[in-house]
């Protein structure tokens, strides 16, 4: 038996459950830790140290530790083995290790460690790519881009493998939001700073910050070898009253195709919100295809 965040809120579940079940019934999955601290609740809220958590868990209880290391979640781009070497050194209970474990090199370390089994997601459903995983002494995929114009002066950061910096500032609210959601969902860091003739309108800037974020993506991925990611994707995405769907294709070609609907909220009008796609994915780096 799982338990997840509730063990975080209420430990003593845990002794509850121990007792009536037996410890070797109960696995404490409350152990999905970020920056060191266990997060809850979807991630969202942070219950404490995880290493503290950990043995609180134990103490009550636990036959073993469910840990996700969801700093490396979902990636493929290998594990982060420090922290399972500090929970492993922390407790006595058997640990169950989650979180970008990849490749056969994974799973040894994993095993060097002493966890007593591990979880495989991602890596066995198709989304495992040889060439870009365990990136650990590897370059990085970044790039830095910069370009002034009459009208504008943009500069643009990306990371692809990490996402512990997003810093957005165009002077448009609406423009920011939704670059800043764009690199927290896509979980890479980006910066952008872009200042432009906003008195005469927006839409310079965003077509220069477009263009400026597409040649970073084009420059960060490598090129023609896109950075081993592949080439189609395609996602809809619910939200209450709303639905997205995007289909994308980085084969070469720039092409768009956006089927939207006009806000009277937000002044986000259909000009400047095509521009940003259209300049972004037409950039002559880019070259992309996109359908939303």
């Amino acid at each position: 038996m799982i338990i997840g965040t509730l063990a975080a809120d209420r430990p003593e579940a845990i002794t509850e459950i121990a007792d009536a079940y037996g410890k070797e019934a109960v696995m404490a999955g409350g152990v999905d830790a970020r920056d060191g601290k266990v997060v809850v609740h979807g991630w969202e809220k942070s219950a404490g140290d995880v290493i503290t958590m950990a043995r609180l868990f134990e103490e009550r209880g636990a036959g073993a530790l469910l840990f996700t290391n969801v700093d490396v979640e979902g990636l493929c781009n290998g594990i982060a083995e420090e922290p399972v070497r500090r929970l492993k050194e922390a407790v006595t209970i058997p640990i169950v290790a989650s979180g970008g474990i990849t490749t056969p090199q994974d799973v040894r370390i994993m095993r060097e460690i002493g966890v007593e089994a591990i979880v495989l997601g991602s890596a066995v459903q198709g989304h495992y790519h040889p060439e870009r995983s365990n990136r650990r002494g590897r370059e990085m995929r970044q790039a830095d881009v910069t370009r002034k114009t009459r009208e504008t002066e943009i500069s643009v950061a990306v990371n692809l493998d990490t996402d512990e910096t997003i810093v957005i500032d165009t002077g448009i609210p609406f423009l920011d939001h939704m670059l800043e959601s764009c690199a927290r969902h896509g979980r890479f860091s980006l910066t952008v700073k872009a200042a432009g003739d906003l008195e005469i309108d927006c839409h310079h800037t965003i077509e220069d910050t477009a263009i400026v974020l597409g040649e970073a993506l084009a420059e960060a991925l490598g090129g023609e070898k896109r950075g081993g990611i592949r080439r189609f994707a395609h996602m809809a995405v619910p939200m209450d009253e709303a639905i997205a769907v995007v289909t994308l294709d980085l084969g070469g070609a720039g092409a768009i195709w956006c089927m939207t609907q006009r806000s009277q909220r937000t002044g986000w009008e259909q000009f400047p919100r095509t521009s940003l796609s259209t300049s972004s994915t037409r950039s002559a780096s880019t070259q992309a295809s996109l359908h939303t």
